[in-house]
């Protein structure tokens, strides 16, 4: 399992918000299929930042069900929204591996090390990062 990694965000809808909290609460439980039909609910009246929330949350529970191409797609997008997020690289790194994209994999896992490098809080996964780049 992937761990979600968040920051704070605000949405500027409180539908946006509860159908949002809704869907990572069911994620985070494990139930991934309940959960994209609240996540795919709080885009509409969504900001910027909190589409790539979204979008990143949405891509996680995908790498969950093992849809790594789909994931790659909502990782993708929440990159559009928001570039400097490490944890978007981080889980797009491991789609990335799954489905033998190396290469991009370990395009990722740096991108991810250079914008996590002052984070203490991602102490785990730069550890996680750099013995996949030893391989």
């Amino acid at each position: 399992m992937v761990v979600l990694l968040l920051g704070i965000h605000f949405f500027t809808s409180y539908r946006a918000y509860a159908s949002f909290q809704r869907g990572f609460d069911l994620a985070e439980q494990g139930a991934f299929e309940e959960a994209i039909p609240l996540l795919e609910k709080s885009l509409g009246p969504s900001v910027h930042k909190d589409k790539a929330l979204i979008y990143y949350v949405r891509g996680t529970v995908y790498l969950n069900l093992g849809e790594n191409d789909r994931a790659i797609t909502d990782f993708n997008r929440a990159i559009e929204y928001d570039y400097s997020e490490p944890d978007i690289y981080f889980n797009r790194a491991m789609a990335f591996l799954r489905s033998e994209k190396f290469e991009l994999g370990k395009k990722d896992l740096e991108t991810f090390l250079q914008l996590a490098v002052s984070d203490p809080s991602m102490t785990e996964f730069i550890s996680r990062a750099q013995e996949l780049l030893k391989q």
